[in-house]
């Protein structure tokens, strides 16, 4: 299971526009040669996801749903909370 959400997007983009950039365009005249470029493709991507986006080690309590932003969104709504009494 991936964590797409402490993915870095941009070594991401990166990653995958330098392997992308190996594959020259072409005119693809039969559907083998449509099914070999779309599998370069998807190769290009999942080594791009396998290079770059962190794996998930969640614990069997964990909330899936949650996220870094409503971490910080709790420590707000806590120092306002502090600060109101």
């Amino acid at each position: 299971h991936h964590n797409w959400c402490n993915t870095d997007w941009d070594k991401f983009n990166e990653h995958l526009s330098n392997l992308l950039s190996l594959i020259p365009p072409r005119p693809l005249v039969s559907d083998e040669e449509f099914q070999q470029e779309a599998h370069r493709v998807m190769q290009a991507i999942i080594s791009t996801i396998e290079s770059t986006v962190p794996i998930a080690k969640p614990c069997p309590h964990s909330k899936h749903w949650w996220m870094r932003e409503l971490t910080n969104l709790q420590k707000q709504v806590n120092e306002l909370s502090h600060t109101a009494y």
